[in-house]
């Protein structure tokens, strides 16, 4: 709560106001590079709105995926493809906040290039951005 008392020769005038602060974060697990196959879960954690229900969107290099009333997107075998930028939006009766954008990205194993399979090659990694 925050009050603001003004006093002159006309009288007195006070007020109150709650400051309500959101703080969406965006979490990655396991990590946030990851190879593909990998199960990945990004949760958008904020603290929404304790009387009703907070909707959640998830944006994927700026463009929205979906909305939801889950603080969870779920990847069950990441590809390369899902690699990006993310951000998630919290939003309740008080507001809404947006993370920062959290990069994801995705390793991929490639063959060597080696097409007579000779030993001493294994393989070689390449990621998506």
């Amino acid at each position: 709560n925050y009050g603001c008392t003004a006093t002159n020769v006309h009288g007195n005038a006070s007020a109150t106001k709650v400051l309500v602060t959101h703080a969406a974060e965006l979490r990655i697990q396991p990590s946030a590079e990851v190879t593909e196959g990998t199960a990945v879960t990004l949760t958008c954690l904020g603290t929404g709105d304790r009387a009703e229900k907070p909707l959640y969107a998830w944006y994927r290099n700026g463009r929205r995926l979906r909305e939801s009333s889950f603080p969870t997107l779920e990847f069950s075998s990441v590809r390369g493809e899902d690699a990006g930028a993310f951000q998630c939006q919290v939003r309740g009766g008080n507001g809404s906040d947006t993370s920062e954008v959290v990069p994801l990205r995705v390793f991929c194993e490639c063959p060597c290039g080696n097409s007579k399979g000779s030993a001493g090659g294994g393989p070689t990694l390449r990621f998506s951005p």
